[in-house]
């Protein structure tokens, strides 16, 4: 089986692939104006997608700065009702040291229950 980096790098090209570059390349006529598209061409994966691209439509200085803003990490030890957070060890979205955010607040409160399933499909048909 597929090892999470191999599985991760994969679906990380398909994505700035197929769906972003794609998306930005049907109407390079009106953003070739905002963005420098041979930068976004250029774009391998989806940080380097989101450092051309969606800093600049949104307005920060750099994609960390961006994912720190953007994620829920910031507000998770404020949940005041019991939580059940679910991911897989080989997730190909998330990385393993994301795991490790729900790990310490599942140890520190008795209201979060983490599951980490070694087995990305069987996360995806729990959660469905």
């Amino acid at each position: 089986f597929m090892s999470w980096d191999r599985l991760a790098r994969m679906y990380n090209w398909a994505m700035t692939n197929d769906a972003l570059k794609a998306t930005i390349h049907r109407h390079s006529k009106v953003l070739a104006s905002i963005y420098d598209m041979r930068r976004v061409s250029s774009a391998t994966c989806i940080q380097d997608f989101d450092s051309c691209v969606m800093t600049k439509m949104y307005g920060f200085e750099s994609v960390e700065e961006m994912y720190r803003e953007w994620s829920c990490s910031r507000f998770l030890e404020d949940i005041k009702i019991p939580i059940i957070t679910l991911n897989a060890v080989d997730d190909p979205i998330i990385s393993p040291s994301c795991n490790d955010i729900a790990i310490r607040l599942a140890c520190q409160s008795d209201r979060v229950l983490h599951i980490q399933n070694p087995v990305w499909w069987t996360s995806r048909f729990l959660h469905w």
